[in-house]
């Protein structure tokens, strides 16, 4: 089982950068109280990206390795940069907006000068992202007026960011803009959309047997889309060299 966790460093070897008692960030191979690692970045400005654990970088907190500096903040820099190649001026949506992943997502797409459009469960939720992050539009999957705020919010997308799957990313498939690029990251068990906010727990109570699955994919054709999957693990060489430039 792959993993991602903070670890105490108990014994180093002599010549090394470590001492005892420091903090590392990695993915070791197997779940243990003790494992060797081989470590790729000691400070914000090292380069050295042949292994898989980081020491901590100065200034930064040890809880970041775990959020924007870790994995969750490395996925959606890869997702967007090197699997969407998300440009300045493009239209942006992505579900799952205020969790972990999409609101880094969020930030990350309107500093390159994308225009953000954000899916997010409730109207807190909503005005968080714009007040706090500022994305152009948060449309509240829960509220009845969804279908029609969306359309409204989101006509053709250029990039759509897909964290829940389900009836969402098949209402999405209905506003591609031509050569639009629909990124796989995530998913929710039973990820379903309705009409009234009445709804939404009686909703996600369904059996898997009840849900239907993607009607609207032939849009992909019809935009000339590309739809892409991808793991954060795929790109582990550039892992120390991202840690260094986001701290």
């Amino acid at each position: 089982m792959r993993s991602l966790g903070l670890s105490v460093v108990v014994e180093a070897g002599a010549g090394g950068s470590l001492q005892v008692g420091d903090l590392v960030s990695g993915r070791p191979r197997q779940w243990a109280r003790r494992c060797v690692v081989k470590l790729f970045v000691h400070s914000c400005t090292a380069d050295r990206q042949d292994g898989r654990s980081k020491a901590i970088p100065q200034g930064c907190d040890a809880v970041d390795l775990l959020g924007p500096l870790g994995t969750t903040g490395l996925t959606e820099y890869f997702g967007l940069f090197d699997v969407a190649h998300l440009k300045a001026g493009e239209t942006l949506d992505v579900s799952g907006a205020a969790g972990a992943t999409g609101n880094v997502v969020c930030q990350l797409a309107k500093r390159a000068g994308a225009r953000v459009v954000a899916i997010a469960g409730g109207p807190e939720k909503c005005a968080w992202l714009e007040r706090e992050l500022g994305v152009d539009k948060a449309v509240d999957y829960k509220s009845a007026s969804f279908r029609a705020d969306f359309a409204a919010a989101a006509p053709k997308l250029d990039v759509y960011f897909d964290n829940v799957g389900g009836e969402i990313l098949d209402l999405a498939l209905t506003q591609l803009n031509r050569g639009v690029r629909v990124i796989l990251c995530g998913t929710a068990p039973r990820s379903v959309m309705v009409e009234g906010a009445s709804d939404v727990m009686q909703q996600a109570q369904l059996q898997d047997s009840k849900l239907t699955g993607i009607t609207n994919y032939f849009q992909l054709v019809m935009a000339r889309a590309i739809m892409k999957r991808f793991l954060v693990f795929d790109y582990e060489s550039r892992y120390a060299y991202m840690a260094a430039q986001g701290s």
